[in-house]
């Protein structure tokens, strides 16, 4: 998944030329100040950590540890390292790492303020089951193995709340939940300059989710008092007090937002080393080569440390779509990119949720015609005030939620859907395939032309099952037509697409609602997913036998004194036999409750294919919609008024 660690990293020589350049590790000694600061934010997180805390318990608790610091990238334990201890994040970031017989790495979790780490090896006596590195400069609490046992013996609740903590973090990292972002740097990325008041408007939109600090080098310097404090180094006496206010600041604020110099800075440096995620912002008309900035955070970050890198780049407006995206992430390791029109306050919103951890996911599941009811359940959500943050989906699910990462509204989807039906009538010689596939391309290029997925207005997704492999196929980059030409495209009806040689069909053999993907995209936020599937579909009439012939049933439906004979059709069949065990996973998906707000809108009246059946599936899927989001939006107010009683 990633590259194998190198040994070197924590032990204090360098990794790979750059480890030596960073400043040195900060003084072990405290001023005064700092001290005080320490011992403040320390109570805080061990009230946390082990309950309720009287002042004579607390001070009992606080005489067992040792402080720890760590710079970025530096380990404080490795796999395989005897539990000796457990530490209390007090500020900073850490990032779990398992290590594979192989020497790679796969990323567990990352911890933050207020989050223990090592408690478990300590409790089983078995070696450490992963590797700590700190992201950013970090300090911790220390609890020799001696301390943290004497700390649970004498005081027994203390152990029923480190247990829940246990328990949390394992339901959180089978769920996929990510650690809170709270401190976010804000840099110019490329060769060009950001907006002045971008930092300003993300903080007004962050706002909405709590408390914010926005920190420059001049108002760093300002509220301090003391001219030039922001650009000391990590050697000048003042430092350490710079450190502690800083991290006073988060432990105050939800968010802090640090804003960089325009070029290379101690400030700069500072900012980048604090920050938990890191947005290089940038006009997309730009020249997308790194600028200096990035160029020194590539040079002096060591590999296992730095926060989470997001592209955002920013758009006068919506005149025109975005282009050249793939220029920008070529040659970056970015978590996410993000388009922000200017002159959009619904972007720097999604934008800001997505800082904040509250993204609103959408997978839209496969169907055929019953697919169309997804345009009823984007007009839904949109009446009800619902915003879509990133979309997802498989077979006409994938179409459209292109359309709706493209920006269209309900009323454009409908209008260019309305053909859809035509697409499945050219009937070929079946060698490959029952129906030929160029009216139903022509259709999927008259929608999205040639629209990198890259370049859509909200992140998205398409999923595809590859043949040759056995596998599902998950659609991020590259033409969006040809990634929804692929996850449509039945076997057996539709011709498949080929990639190298090897034949990708629809998504909806493996995975027709995808809805653990979107979590691993959307761990903390909320996930709707919208299934148009039916339980039960395709019933045969009761004079239908195995052994009927087609000849006879030909002539049951052209005789008007025959019986009808009702049987579902050739292609019915093949499309309901193509997302069978998919329609059986979704049922397991839906047990494990991976997504926040489940709508069922599939129609039972409309088959499969009855693509002539449009206003109506659509009116149904938003009727449905709309009785199923008020239910949910009423169950959560309900929610939040028991809370707060």
């Amino acid at each position: 998944m990633v590259r194998p660690l190198p040994d070197e990293v924590g032990r204090g020589a360098p990794d790979d030329g750059r480890r030596q350049l960073a400043p040195a590790r900060l003084p072990a000694v405290p001023t005064p100040v700092v001290a005080r600061v320490r011992r403040s934010h320390l109570t805080r997180h061990l009230g946390h950590v082990f309950g309720p805390l009287n002042d004579q318990v607390l001070g009992d608790i606080e005489a067992e540890h040792e402080w720890v610091t760590l710079r970025g990238g530096e380990r404080l334990f490795r796999q395989g390292d005897d539990g000796d201890a457990a530490y209390v994040l007090v500020s900073g970031r850490l990032r779990v790492i398992a290590e594979g017989p192989d020497g790679t790495t796969q990323m567990l979790n990352e911890v933050g303020p207020g989050e223990t780490v090592g408690e478990m090896a300590l409790l089983t006596r078995e070696p450490r089951s992963a590797t700590v590195h700190a992201v950013r400069d970090s300090e911790l609490a220390r609890f020799s193995r001696a301390a943290f046992e004497r700390v649970l013996d004498r005081y027994p609740r203390a152990a029923t709340a480190v247990a829940r903590i246990i328990a949390t973090r394992l339901r959180q990292q089978t769920a996929g939940v990510r650690s809170r972002v709270q401190t976010v740097a804000v840099v110019g990325a490329g060769a060009g300059s950001r907006p002045a008041d971008f930092s300003s408007r993300l903080c007004e939109a962050l706002r909405r989710h709590g408390p914010i600090q926005h920190l420059t080098a001049e108002r760093v310097d300002a509220r301090l008092g003391r001219p030039g404090i922001a650009q000391c180094s990590d050697e000048d006496p003042d430092a350490l007090n710079l450190v502690a206010w800083l991290n006073d600041q988060e432990m105050e604020h939800r968010f802090v937002v640090y804003e960089t110099d325009a070029g290379w800075s101690p400030w700069t440096h500072r900012a980048v080393r604090q920050a938990d995620l890191v947005l290089l912002v940038a006009q997309a008309g730009d020249d997308p080569a790194p600028g200096e900035i990035e160029r020194e955070m590539a040079r002096r970050t060591p590999p296992t440390a730095g926060g989470v890198q997001s592209l955002v780049l920013l758009h006068r407006d919506a005149s025109s779509r975005p282009t050249g995206t793939e220029r920008w992430l070529a040659g970056r390791r970015l978590g996410r990119h993000h388009h922000v029109r200017l002159d959009s306050a619904a972007d720097f919103s999604r934008l800001a949720r997505f800082v904040a951890g509250c993204e609103i996911g959408l997978v839209l599941g496969g169907g055929g015609a019953r697919g169309l009811a997804h345009v009823g359940v984007v007009r839904a959500l949109a009446e009800a005030g619902i915003p879509i943050d990133l979309v997802g989906g498989t077979s006409a699910g994938a179409v459209l939620a292109g359309g709706v990462a493209l920006g269209l509204d309900h009323a454009t989807i409908l209008s260019t859907w309305r053909a859809s039906h035509r697409s499945f009538h050219h009937f070929t010689f079946p060698v490959v395939s029952l129906v030929t596939a160029r009216a139903m391309t022509k259709l999927i290029a008259s929608i999205f032309g040639d629209t990198l997925i890259e370049n859509l207005w909200l992140p998205y997704f398409c999923i595809s099952t590859n043949l040759s492999r056995a596998e599902p196929v998950i659609h991020r980059r590259g033409a969006l037509s040809r990634a929804c030409r692929a996850s449509i495209g039945l076997p057996g009806i539709v011709p498949p697409v080929t990639d190298d040689g090897e034949l990708l069909v629809d998504g909806g053999l493996l995975n027709n609602l995808p809805v653990d993907v979107m979590r691993t995209f959307c761990p903390s936020g909320t996930v709707i997913a919208a299934d148009v599937s039916v339980p039960v579909d395709l019933v045969a009439g009761a004079n239908y036998t195995s052994d009927l012939s087609g000849w006879r049933i030909l002539w049951s439906r052209i005789n008007p004194f025959a019986e009808r004979i009702e049987v579902p059709g050739i292609l019915s069949i093949l499309t309901r036999a193509a997302v069978v065990r998919s329609v059986s996973a979704e049922e397991q998906m839906k047990m494990k409750g991976l997504a926040d707000l489940y709508l069922q809108v599939g129609s039972k009246a409309c088959g499969i294919m009855d693509f002539g059946s449009a206003e109506q599936v659509i009116e149904f899927g938003y009727a449905a919609a709309t009785r199923q989001i008020a239910q949910w939006q009423g169950a959560a107010s309900l929610r939040a008024l028991q809370v707060g009683a």
